[in-house]
């Protein structure tokens, strides 16, 4: 890679552009011997201007580089160090899909993520009950958010935050304006603690979400839930499994679509969908040309129902 970056008045690097093969960005912790700690303004976006004076670092060799912005950019982890991102760091990064970044993130400036409709996962690398600056980043971002937390390489937790529409409607000729905001998305992003999530809270929105949201969404919430249970109390571990056991055999049919084989292998192996809901996976996963699901849930429905016909016996036999 290279680094055009420029120095903090605390003696740290701020990040100002950066040029690269991979448009899955891991940048370092120091660069010339300072720690950086930075993502400069309209750092990512597509044509903004540098200042006068920067400096310039090159990490590694390349043969053929480009800049890494705007499209070209898929995946950004930043460094543990890194503390603040500027305003409108990756606007119009119409393809960033996510981001990883630790605990000493504590700034994001205004509008950082505008127009990157792509991006929907968040890996946080820290433990779920540490103060992060996740609550920031979901105040920035309406749609969809998969977030994952992540301690030494294993995942601890997985949370999904659902979109929410938020609209001002004028109720009176004097500019008086009503908030209206719907999606339980919203109330999602309010289940903190203290910067950090809490989700005793969170798990207690998903009765009035299986009213007003997509089954698509309840999917997401539920299975991500019951397969990482951290904090998850008896309670809602019931409500989630009864909505799954419910409504099984269309979630494993998008699971098929998505081609999310984890998934899959999870509500077999928790008995969470009936054979018959596997049987017509296979039917999904072999429409949509997925040969290795096809031969996946083939060998689940082998693995979990017929060692059920192995222990079972007609009354004749005896």
């Amino acid at each position: 890679m290279r680094l055009l970056w420029e120095e903090t008045k605390e003696g740290n690097a701020r990040l100002l552009r950066v040029f690269g093969a991979d448009a899955k960005v891991v940048l370092p912790e120091i660069i010339d011997g300072k720690r950086l700690t930075e993502i400069g303004d309209y750092c990512f976006a597509r044509k903004s201007q540098l200042p006068t004076s920067y400096r310039e670092t090159e990490v590694g060799r390349e043969e053929e580089i480009i800049e890494l912005a705007g499209k070209q950019i898929l995946w950004v982890t930043l460094p543990e160090g890194m503390e603040k991102i500027g305003s409108l760091a990756f606007y119009d990064c119409l393809r960033l899909e996510g981001i990883a970044f630790g605990t000493n993130l504590k700034q994001l400036g205004s509008d950082v993520f505008m127009n990157c409709r792509m991006f929907h996962q968040s890996r946080v690398l820290a433990r779920t009950t540490e103060k992060t600056a996740l609550r920031l980043l979901l105040g920035q971002v309406t749609w969809d958010m998969e977030v994952v937390f992540e301690v030494d390489g294993e995942v601890e937790t997985v949370i999904f935050y659902p979109e929410y529409n938020e609209v001002l409607d004028e109720v009176a000729p004097a500019h008086v304006f009503h908030r209206n905001i719907e999606g339980e998305g919203f109330r999602a992003r309010q289940c903190f603690k203290e910067d950090a999530p809490d989700l005793i809270s969170y798990d207690q929105i998903f009765p009035q979400a299986r009213v007003d949201e997509t089954r698509e969404t309840l999917q997401r919430m539920a299975v991500a839930r019951l397969r990482y249970p951290f904090q998850l109390t008896e309670e809602a571990r019931e409500e989630y499994r009864a909505y799954v056991t419910e409504e099984g055999e269309k979630i494993l049919q998008q699971l098929a679509k998505e081609r999310d084989l984890d998934a899959i292998t999870f509500l077999c192996r928790e008995k969470l969908v009936t054979s018959g809901a596997v049987e017509r996976g296979i039917c999904v996963a072999s429409e949509w040309e997925w040969v290795e699901g096809v031969a996946a849930l083939l060998h689940l429905k082998e693995q979990y129902w017929n060692e059920e016909k192995k222990n079972s016996y007609e009354f004749e036999e005896f």
